[in-house]
């Protein structure tokens, strides 16, 4: 695999905003990506963009790989009468690391910089300087006097705002916004290229989800539209091998892509996937026939567009197969070039290997 082209295309990826319900430019240039690479592509009403890289087998077995084309955003609720914007999430943003954070406003009239407002230091009492400030007291300062001056600009109640673009390369590590999703949207057509090179015996489709970091809705339409025996959901995993982490799981970068266990929200919801056991067995053996190293992830607090897909038509056989990543949800997260290199090989070999499997799915493991 051609590493700068990989990475020209997940930094042309992640400069393109997607927040979550408005990934129409990422839509676009997701479909165009899948016309060059996949002999049928389709477009459903929700946004999501779906490839058949074999073409349709009648009988053969289905599989799908999906990631998401949204990011973790905000969207102005209020808009002052002094011209400073107020927001609210779209999406798991996390409060602490936003004052100061420079942002952009998607406007009608094109991208507005904007600055998270953050009190002075000078003023700031002993009293406040260890308090996390909640998203109700946020506010934008982007140069506006008036709120007249704001709605002149394109700034309405609705307007989306998302981390400002952001991507470098240091050594082997990737910096970005919105890594959480688009680097598993690369891996993901990287892998199909792959494929589309190899005899697969079965029909094999990539699609681009939407919604994914506001309820893992868009995947639900595209599932039930397929009907696959197998899913590999190809995201991000978190890392913890920062100062602040290492007592919670050994989950590092450049130690290789990182097949799930067990992942669990716990915040609010019960959603998570404990996988498919022959699809997990396929890329733990997909790993060594590659001779690369995998990690194992069990991480509350984790989930992904998988859990709502186990549960559709009569199960289907799922995993979460993913790539480590620091600072998730953040404006800027790191993964490592060297993983990704490793993570598109896996992600196409273990397809290879699991549709050479007696046993598919867990059905299969009790009937046998």
């Amino acid at each position: 695999m051609n590493m700068k082209e990989t990475l020209d295309l997940l930094e042309k990826f992640t400069g393109i905003p997607s927040p979550s319900g408005n990934e129409m430019g990422l839509a676009r240039e997701v479909y165009k990506q899948m016309k060059t690479l996949c002999k049928e592509v389709e477009v459903d009403n929700l946004g999501n963009v779906m490839g058949c890289i074999t073409g349709r087998k009648p009988g053969a077995k289905r599989v799908l790989l999906s990631a998401h084309m949204d990011e973790v955003s905000f969207m102005v609720h209020k808009i002052q009468p002094d011209g400073f914007i107020k927001i609210t999430r779209n999406g798991g943003i996390p409060e602490k690391n936003l004052l100061g954070l420079v942002v952009e406003l998607m406007t009608d009239k094109g991208s507005i910089l904007g600055l998270i407002g953050t009190r002075s230091h000078h003023l700031t009492g002993m009293d406040q300087r260890y308090v996390v400030v909640p998203m109700e007291d946020l506010y934008i300062d982007a140069g506006f006097t008036s709120a007249e001056e704001a709605a002149e600009a394109g700034v309405r109640v609705g307007t989306p705002v998302v981390y400002k673009r952001t991507f470098f390369i240091n050594g082997s590590r990737i910096f970005s916004n919105a890594l959480d999703d688009r680097i598993g949207l690369t891996s993901m057509i990287q892998a199909g290229k792959l494929m589309a090179e190899m005899d697969i015996p079965a029909e094999i489709w990539i699609a681009g989800s939407v919604q994914e970091e506001w309820s893992l809705r868009g995947i639900l339409p595209i599932v039930r539209y397929l009907q696959p025996d197998a899913h590999l959901c190809c995201d991000m995993y978190p890392a913890t091998d920062t100062p602040d982490l290492l007592e919670k799981a050994d989950l590092a970068l450049g130690k290789g892509p990182v097949v799930s266990e067990y992942n669990f929200h716990g915040r609010g919801t019960l959603m998570g996937l404990i996988p498919d056991p022959v699809l997990r067995n396929s890329a733990i053996e997909a790993a060594a026939l590659l001779g690369f190293p995998v990690q194992r992830g069990v991480l509350i607090g984790v989930l992904t567009e998988a859990s709502y897909v186990q549960t559709e038509g009569r199960g289907v056989a799922t995993l979460d197969i993913a790539i480590p990543a620091r600072y998730s949800h953040s404006g800027i997260e790191s993964s490592d070039v060297n993983d990704l290199d490793q993570y598109i090989q896996l992600i196409a070999k273990t397809v290879e290997v699991w549709l050479q499997k007696p046993v598919q799915n867990r059905r299969d493991l009790i009937l046998q």
